[in-house]
């Protein structure tokens, strides 16, 4: 959460990054708290993603670009259930939030990111 902070006061400045990183830690909460399978993450600082993040960042784009079918897909596939209503509304929030602050996300943003070395999965745990 550190790096994701400073990220965002660069970008944002403090204020605005406040908002931004408890609008997404309550989204990966949601997340977290109504998939119905571990989520898979890479370690802080890999040049790539994997595929649940892949996922989530295609849902936050797909949330600011209207694309539902898309959005839909993808909230299934990364929670593993049809049961995506509350992942949704915070994704929303969220969206909207990058969006009024000039953050743009293209509906291809997760897969532009390459890499040439490996990384190790970590597995977040539900509670």
């Amino acid at each position: 959460w550190e790096e994701v902070w400073k990220t965002y006061i660069t970008a944002l400045g403090p204020k605005q990054s406040k908002r931004a990183v408890t609008d997404l830690s309550s989204w990966v909460r949601t997340v977290i708290r109504t998939a119905c399978r571990p989520i898979k993450t890479l370690p802080p600082g890999c040049c790539r993603f994997c595929e649940d993040e892949h996922l989530a960042i295609s849902i936050i784009a797909s949330c600011q670009h209207n694309h539902c079918p898309a959005l839909k897909v993808c909230a299934r596939t990364l929670l593993g259930s049809s049961d995506i209503d509350a992942m949704l509304d915070e994704a929303s929030d969220f969206a909207r939030f990058l969006t009024e602050t000039g953050q743009h996300l293209e509906l291809s943003s997760a897969r532009n990111i390459a890499c040439s070395g490996g990384c190790q999965y970590l597995t977040s745990r539900r509670h």
